[in-house]
């Protein structure tokens, strides 16, 4: 039996601002640093960033493992709280520019945008919002590791997860403590908190090791598995912050002022009001894995293996705006009494695929080594931005733009790393790594569907064409889309096309080479002497992280990259 009782404290803010305890502060150290946020399409400076949370986790669960010869069995039960608590300030917001120009960040009150660049400008919060979330996941399992026979293991087991509170179960819509509107409740459409949760989720899994030749030599093994992610807590906050936080969002606005002078909450009060909800049928994300492999022994000190594996990922949340525009930006919405209407909807996923190799050699006559090698691929619908897996559809009118490799599709990997004893009991060791590269998407750098959002793909792209097999495509598309924009003051001939030998790679390769040599200082005491380079051929490699703004001149480009070579020498007593 186990138990936690901590708390976890977060603040986030830019460099500057000295961390303080309260929650609620408002002192001048923590709000002096912030700015706007400046957007270009080669450039973005500027933080208002000041979010601090505190997240209290309350745990207990029980496991018990009982042997009885043929039959291990594993069980267990347990609970946890994780609720948080936090404190949104006001922003200061986002100016979107359609061309690049010069901007100085030491001299923000003379700048002066070129005619007709300022394309947008989203408030963010405009007031402060308390927060509570309260979260609490209860599971339980039993499991029996069941040796049939000398030669062949099977494993049962059942899971199941149930987590509370997350998906708004059991809100009362007409607690105006929560939505404080006006009129009616329904003014929050298509809610009902009756509805709510995620109450089967049954997990079976199976799994099997087989000795084929009973001499432990050749071991087929397979699983099969179903599994369940927590729902992503920011979700149920979103739907509950409605008419909370009030923002606005400005086409074209009048700069330095976006407001015209008006009050930002009298501005807000006149326009349609975007919410976020959740559709009543959201789940838990659910996967199903499937594994299968062998290992087979070549000689006494050399195995090889070979796994495949294939996962299906399904009810990934989407948010995607069911009160689209007829027709571009000006178009009317189905319910014009508001904005956009975020409904997130387990309608997202995701396949991964993959095929597993290593060749291993043990320890002996003073050496080993291991050569793995991983061929993958991933795709799926989910626009996956952040890195997670809540997604906002891009195009609510055509959902099927999000479809393409996923963010984490690197197709090749090979890592060998080995060991050799030296004379004089030196050890020498290193691994040499080998990733390719990640794809990437076009954005287009305008709101091209009129949903207030920057996101929008290139016309002819979907999601993350670059650096796969439709590279040549894809830059057609961007090209011709520069060639459509209107000329500026510092493009006065428009934009050129993009060169593909322009196009960046993330693929990375890198030799790391460790010595080491222990000298004894007693029957127990040692001391080590350790020599170690990272990067050895000083390779450059960038990281994953593309300039995808179309109407960048820089498009395609990397501007940051990974350590170069690096050296240490360390020495550690052991005893």
């Amino acid at each position: 039996m186990r138990g936690q009782w901590t708390n976890y404290h977060f603040r986030q803010h830019p460099a500057g601002v000295r961390p303080v305890e309260d929650l609620f502060d408002n002192s001048i150290e923590r709000t002096a640093p912030l700015t706007p946020v400046y957007t270009f399409p080669s450039l973005s400076w500027g933080s208002s960033a000041n979010f601090y949370t505190t997240q209290l986790s309350r745990q207990f669960r029980d496991d018990m493992t009982i042997s009885t010869g043929i039959h291990t069995w594993k069980f267990g039960a347990g609970a946890q709280s994780l609720s948080i608590h936090g404190d949104n300030r006001p922003s200061l917001g986002t100016w979107n520019f359609s061309a690049d120009q010069p901007f100085n960040p030491d001299q923000l009150s003379s700048f002066v945008p070129l005619p007709g660049s300022v394309s947008q400008f989203a408030s963010g919060a405009l007031l402060p919002l308390p927060v509570y979330n309260p979260n609490v996941m209860w599971d339980g399992y039993v499991e029996d590791e069941w040796r049939v026979r000398s030669n062949l293991t099977l494993q049962l087991g059942l899971r199941y997860e149930y987590q509370a509170r997350v998906f708004n179960q059991g809100v009362d819509i007409n607690d105006r403590s929560i939505f404080p509107t006006t009129g009616t409740p329904t003014q929050i459409p298509f809610v009902d908190f009756s509805q709510r949760g995620d109450n089967n989720n049954f997990g079976p899994r199976v799994g099997v090791a087989w000795d084929v030749k009973g001499n432990g030599r050749s071991v087929a093994r397979a699983g099969y598995g179903i599994y369940y992610n927590p729902m992503n807590i920011q979700i149920k906050a979103a739907e509950l912050e409605n008419y909370r936080r009030p923002t606005a969002t400005i086409a074209n606005p009048s700069y330095p002022d976006p407001y015209g002078g008006r009050d930002p909450l009298s501005f807000v009060s006149t326009a349609p009001q975007n919410i976020a909800i959740n559709a009543n049928d959201l789940e838990n994300l659910e996967s199903r894995a499937y594994t299968l492999g062998l290992s087979q022994e070549l000689t006494s000190t050399l195995a090889i293996h070979v796994d495949g594996v294939y996962n299906h990922m399904t009810k990934v949340p989407m948010a995607i705006d069911i009160n689209p525009r007829s027709g571009g930006t000006t178009g009317v919405r189905p319910l014009p009494q508001f904005g956009r209407i975020l409904q997130t909807q387990p309608i997202g996923w995701a396949d991964y695929t993959a095929l597993l190799a290593r060749l291993e050699k043990r320890f002996d006559n003073r050496y080993m080594y291991m050569i793995s090698y991983t061929l993958m691929g991933t795709d799926g619908l989910v626009n996956n931005s952040n890195g997670g897996t809540q997604s906002t559809v891009t195009h609510s009118e055509d959902i099927n733009r999000d479809l393409g490799p996923n963010n984490n599709d690197r197709r090749h990997t090979l890592v060998g790393s080995g060991a050799v004893l030296l004379p004089f009991d030196i050890n020498l060791s290193g691994v040499v790594t080998f990733r390719s590269t990640l794809p990437f998407s076009a954005l287009s750098g305008i709101d091209v569907n009129g949903d207030a959002n920057n996101t929008d793909y290139v016309a002819g792209t979907n999601r993350n064409m670059f650096n796969r097999d439709s590279n040549a495509e894809a830059l057609a598309a961007v090209n011709a889309w520069r060639a459509s924009r209107p000329p500026t003051a510092l493009n006065p001939r428009g934009l050129a096309p993009i060169d593909e030998s322009q196009i960046d790679t993330s693929e990375f390769f890198s030799v790391d080479l460790r010595v080491t040599k222990a000298f004894p200082l007693g029957s127990r005491q040692r001391v080590e002497v350790i020599g170690q380079v990272f990067n050895l051929l000083n390779r450059t490699n960038l990281l994953p992280v593309w300039t995808t703004n179309a109407l960048s001149n820089v498009f395609g480009t990397i501007s940051s990259a990974s350590n170069m070579r690096q050296a240490e020498v360390a020495v550690r007593f052991a005893w």
